[in-house]
């Protein structure tokens, strides 16, 4: 989380998100991981976790950035950033670090500072098995005894245990519905590559569902989870260009065809619809 960071925008406050990155001694760097953006704020909460490598761990030569910027329609700004050598990283600690200016630059306001908490891998919690216990009670039928062992999973950043509970909360399955919560937890399981979160992420921005509609993004969400071979994003992505105002029969009924393909019942449903009557291609019967 942050604190008293410095406003950018005309409103008195800032649209800010962290980037993580790995620095090498020869100064070259690898991004490993964005935080959300938080809307209109001068003391944001992402509570996001990242994993951090063994093979970053092993290599004392390196040091983590945390650069914070202010999201802009055109260029983001930036807003400070602060550095954690690697031996400090293999131990458990939580700490403020005051955001510091680009190198050669002074200024005689404070920039705020940014709270970070690690986790050593021997403190660590089992994640793994935390999901596992999770996943057989909502086999047996006890999806509100799943809900805990999947958030404490989910609070130590597993992709998984945020994936299985944003989808419980989303269909108010072992705990009341939380939209708002559902859409955060699918955001931050995609960007660890969860297709599924992505194919749901895209479903909530299409419909409104816990946040702002956006047709273009959630197009761009159905588009990543089909690239992953997801079946039923192949079918959301198709649907989408079915009905919606950028409607495009011919790739509609592609979609539907590859999901048919991988035995997706709803897919082929609409597959053959559109063979019977002729949409998008050739009339077949």
């Amino acid at each position: 989380e942050g604190k008293d960071l410095p406003a950018m925008d005309y409103t008195g406050k800032s649209d800010p998100f962290i980037n993580v990155l790995v620095v090498q001694p020869n100064g070259k760097t690898r991004q490993i991981f964005q935080t959300e953006t938080i809307e209109q704020t001068l003391n944001p909460k992402w509570d996001e976790t990242v994993r951090i490598k063994e093979s970053y761990l092993r290599d004392e030569s390196l040091t983590f950035r945390f650069n914070v910027y202010d999201r802009d329609a055109f260029s983001n700004d930036y807003m400070g950033h602060f550095e954690i050598p690697i031996p400090e990283m293999k131990k458990s600690f939580s700490k403020w670090y005051p955001l510091l200016p680009k190198p050669g630059k002074k200024n005689k306001e404070a920039l705020g500072s940014v709270l970070v908490k690690c986790v050593a891998q021997s403190d660590a919690v089992d994640t793994d098995t935390l999901h596992m216990q999770a996943t057989q009670k909502i086999l047996q039928g006890d999806e509100k005894g799943a809900v805990p062992l999947l958030e404490q999973a989910s609070e130590h950043g597993s992709m998984a245990a945020q994936r299985d509970l944003a989808i419980l909360l989303k269909e108010g399955r072992g705990h009341d519905k939380d939209p708002l919560e559902a859409r955060r937890l699918f955001t931050k399981a995609s960007k660890n590559g969860d297709a599924v979160s992505e194919n749901n992420l895209g479903y909530m921005k299409q419909h409104g569902i816990g946040g702002t509609k956006n047709v273009t993004e959630a197009k761009e969400h159905y588009e990543i989870a089909a690239a992953s071979e997801l079946p039923a994003a192949m079918y959301n992505l198709g649907y989408s260009l079915f009905i919606g105002a950028q409607q495009d029969l011919e790739k509609a009924r592609e979609y539907f065809l590859q999901a048919a393909n991988l035995d997706y019942p709803p897919a082929m449903n609409n597959y053959a619809f559109c063979c019977q009557f002729g949409l998008g291609g050739e009339k077949k019967c």
